[in-house]
């Protein structure tokens, strides 16, 4: 889940109600978006086979399920490193 942050910029916890909300259509974990995934994150995938196909598409795996296991390390979140010019020695 995104940290939540009361106006002054501290974190804050989800109250039952809110968690329950974001849940997964499983329950399992929350629910995300493809824009959640970032370089360098441990992920989990669910790869599974479609019913019924025939063929080349019964033979191909398909991502079902995304789990964000650990976040990148923190000298990897700087979205300016590629901006920041090299420091001379």
């Amino acid at each position: 889940m995104p940290p939540k942050l009361d106006e002054k910029g501290k974190p804050i916890a989800y109250t039952a109600d809110e968690k329950q909300k974001m849940r997964g259509k499983d329950g399992v974990g929350y629910e995300a978006s493809a824009s959640d995934l970032k370089a360098g994150q441990t992920v989990r995938m669910h790869m599974v086979k479609l019913k019924g196909a025939k063929g080349e598409d019964a033979l191909k795996l398909y991502v079902a399920k995304i789990v964000i296991m650990s976040e990148p390390p923190a000298e990897m979140h700087d979205p300016n490193d590629a901006k920041k010019p090299a420091k001379k020695p």
